[in-house]
């Protein structure tokens, strides 16, 4: 899977990931330096699938990025957007299990 970061020009991906990464960092503390394209979390019960650049299936959002954290690898950050003129936010989700995570390529 290649890296993607939705809505950055191509030469400002890597800039705007490392932004993301930041609000999480800050916010929430340490994170895996591990990229992370698609997971599945459970939520009320049920199974959802989050990929980058699709919307989040519950709150319909853009998904901007995925980190997982560094102190319990089962809890991920999605940062999302609901629209272009909005500060990104994250949402902490819990994942089902490591074969559920697909990572970017490289």
């Amino acid at each position: 899977m290649k890296f993607t970061f939705p809505g950055a020009a191509e030469d400002k991906q890597e800039t705007a990931y490392q932004d993301a990464k930041r609000l999480v960092l800050a916010l929430s503390g340490e994170v895996t330096d591990r990229r992370i394209g698609v997971l599945f979390y459970t939520e009320a019960g049920n199974i959802h699938p989050a990929k980058v650049g699709d919307p989040d299936p519950i709150t319909g959002h853009v998904i901007l990025a995925i980190f997982q954290s560094a102190k319990n690898l089962s809890r991920c950050w999605l940062v999302l957007q609901e629209n272009p003129n909005e500060t990104p936010r994250r949402k902490l989700v819990q994942s089902l299990d490591e074969e559920h995570i697909v990572h970017f390529d490289g």
